[in-house]
């Protein structure tokens, strides 16, 4: 599964008060649709904030005994998200110990659990990855990662054997990422996060880079990406 997502940081307390001016309700603003949020015409915090008290790292603790981030979608025109911001629920997390694991802000842990976070244009989430094995869990680059039993784009778990995991591609972009794009094991190949059918993986290599074109090769046939590609093209 592919993400295009642009990371976030988590909203913490010390900047909650900018979050609020620059949700505010401005004077002559509409009534929400209906159906729409509802929010405090004083703060500009949704209508129950009450409902929530501030507790570790940004996080809020529900009135449910759950743990909730402070978040709002993005105003893209054209679309029709509701850009006042509400609170959302996070699975299973300790606000305490919750912290990065890797200088993207991507990938996240506490003393049980990994999780993802990541921005999308209605607002910030953070997954549990309940598949993950925390003591293991190694981050590799830009939105992938590692333990003893899987490999991961993003927040899935791809059919690859991290034991024999080889990077066959992998980009270092000019604000510090490291971007992969290629990996395989003995017996598959992904390409941005998709298993590439058809292709030979134990003589799976690059084999040569040419403007924005990248050239790939096994011992039966030729493929290439570009930016006009789907994939891996088969070279014919």
């Amino acid at each position: 599964m592919k993400h295009v997502h642009q990371a976030v940081r988590f909203i913490c307390c010390a900047t909650l008060l900018s979050f609020i001016t620059s949700c505010g309700t401005q004077a002559g603003e509409k009534e929400p649709r209906p159906g729409g949020r509802k929010n405090d015409s004083s703060t500009g915090l949704p209508a129950d904030y009450k409902n929530y008290v501030p507790a570790a790292n940004g996080f809020y603790r529900g009135k449910d005994g759950a743990f909730y981030i402070l978040t709002r979608a993005d105003d893209i025109r054209g679309e029709h998200y509701d850009t006042r911001p509400y609170f959302r629920k996070v699975n299973e997390v300790d606000p305490a110990t919750f912290h990065d694991i890797d200088a993207y802000g991507i990938y996240a842990e506490d003393s049980f659990h990994v999780f993802e976070h990541f921005h999308m244009a209605e607002g910030d989430h953070i997954f549990l990855l309940d598949s993950a094995d925390r003591n293991s869990f190694t981050v590799m680059g830009y939105r992938n990662a590692k333990d003893k039993h899987h490999v991961y784009s993003d927040n899935e778990a791809l059919d690859l054997d991290p034991s024999s995991l080889v990077i066959v591609d992998a980009d270092s972009l000019p604000d510090g990422r490291v971007y992969i794009g290629c990996m395989k094991d003995k017996q598959r190949v992904y390409f941005e996060g998709e298993e590439q059918g058809n292709v030979d993986a134990p003589s799976f290599h690059l084999c040569s880079r040419r403007h924005d074109t990248v050239i790939f090769c096994d011992k039966y046939r030729d493929y290439r990406s570009c930016d006009q590609c789907q994939g891996l093209e088969n070279m014919k």
